[in-house]
């Protein structure tokens, strides 16, 4: 099931040089399942651009979704 909400980056960790996680404040309670994704939307100039991102922090971890 489709479900829409905003939130706020909270801190961004470099792993890699191309690779960083992100951590976002939980602006509800969100229920997952290990393996789901997220698609995030933000606007560039404008126009919508959408990222997929996987979600890496265990279900019972609620402080934030990596």
């Amino acid at each position: 099931m489709e479900k829409t909400f905003e939130t706020k980056v909270i801190e961004v960790i470099q792993r890699a040089h191309d690779i960083k996680s992100f951590r976002f404040s939980a602006a509800e309670d969100i229920d997952f399942k290990p393996g789901q994704f997220f698609v995030l939307t933000i606007k560039i100039k404008g126009k919508d651009a959408n990222k997929h991102f996987s979600i890496s922090n265990s279900p019972t971890e609620k402080q934030g979704e990596d």
